[in-house]
């Protein structure tokens, strides 16, 4: 079963015909039904281990620049900081730090599911097995991995420094349980409870000291930002979360409560993405009639159902204008495939 099921993604992501991909889908949703093993697919150069039902690399596919800002945002703050220390909430099976790899950056990547988390060092040892900057080549990449679940492990970080474990707005036990779907995982209620921590937790006991946080946690994003007010205070990182209307609504969260506290910590600026990475606007992040249309909009939309928020602090270094002018062939979307 693990053999077709890789056979028939390999096969969807190198055809060139829309009707055979058409049928190969099909096949996969069939066999998905009987099994989910993990398998191990590349596409572009990347080489990821995850769950069949996993749609990274087909979402890809579709789109040309799907979960791919991050690694312009990722490159710009690194040459205006002169550095990159990235803290990636909701890091999955690791791809997002894969497809952002800056030259000697830093990397604080947060898990929850267990079954995903243990799949990152296979995908960093897979995709940095050729040197990725002047200082690490695959002979030294296995001292630059850190677990963290149970040791916080000090001060001197490594390059990745992988965390397993769900973050809120308080360290706590909670009711809750993981659900996987098409790789993605979300946090539902449960009888059985799980420890959740905070990010100012997790800053505080691995001495890390990020200058840019992303955050993909399925309704959550609010939680870990309001557990994270030390960090920001601190740090004043370059913020980019997701804004889901549904997501929100099932945590019983207010889609626009979050933009009033960004702001009392110095978040004036706003750009907003839609789920494909193309920018739909920016405005201040005081702008709350703007805000509540763009909310409103995915209500009903086949198009966009969800966007992505970059928050920018007062005093950071981070110029949107020229960030969009040196980036300028992730300011469209085309579709590749119907």
């Amino acid at each position: 079963m693990k053999f077709l099921s890789q056979f028939l993604y390999q096969q969807a992501l190198a055809t060139s015909s829309k009707l055979y991909y058409r049928i190969l889908l099909r096949l996969r949703r069939v066999l998905l039904r009987l099994c989910d093993p993990l398998i191990t697919t590349t596409f572009r150069g990347y080489t990821l281990t995850m769950p069949s039902s996993h749609t990274i690399f087909l979402n890809q596919k579709l789109y040309p620049f799907y979960d791919m800002r991050l690694q312009t945002l990722a490159q710009y703050i690194c040459a205006k900081d002169g550095r990159l220390a990235m803290v990636d909430v909701g890091a999955n099976i690791g791809d997002t730090a894969i497809f952002s790899q800056v030259d000697g950056a830093s990397y604080l990547l947060i898990e929850g599911e267990q079954t995903y988390a243990d799949l990152i060092p296979t995908n960093l040892r897979a995709n940095l097995s050729r040197p990725l900057c002047q200082h690490t080549s695959a002979q030294n990449l296995e001292c630059m991995i850190t677990w963290t679940t149970s040791d916080w492990g000090g001060g001197d970080y490594k390059l990745f420094h992988i965390c397993t474990t769900f973050l809120g707005d308080k360290d706590s036990c909670e009711n809750y349980a993981m659900s996987l779907q098409d790789g993605s995982g979300k946090l539902i209620a449960s009888s059985s409870q799980s420890p959740i921590y905070t990010l100012d937790t997790i800053i505080q006991k691995s001495s890390f000291s990020p200058n840019f946080i992303k955050i993909d946690t399925d309704g959550f994003d609010f939680k870990v930002l309001r557990g994270a007010i030390a960090t920001i205070k601190t740090y004043a990182p370059i913020i980019y979360f997701e804004w889901s209307y549904t997501h929100l609504l099932e945590q019983a969260e207010s889609p626009l409560s979050i933009f009033t506290l960004l702001r009392e910590l110095g978040y004036l600026k706003l750009a907003i993405f839609d789920n494909f990475g193309t920018l739909l606007c920016t405005l201040p992040s005081d702008d709350k009639q703007n805000l509540a249309l763009l909310m409103d909009y995915t209500k009903d939309s086949s198009q966009i159902y969800y966007y992505d928020v970059l928050a920018i602090p007062s005093q950071s270094a981070f110029n949107l204008q020229e960030y969009l002018q040196l980036y300028t062939k992730q300011n469209t979307q085309a579709r590749e495939w119907i």
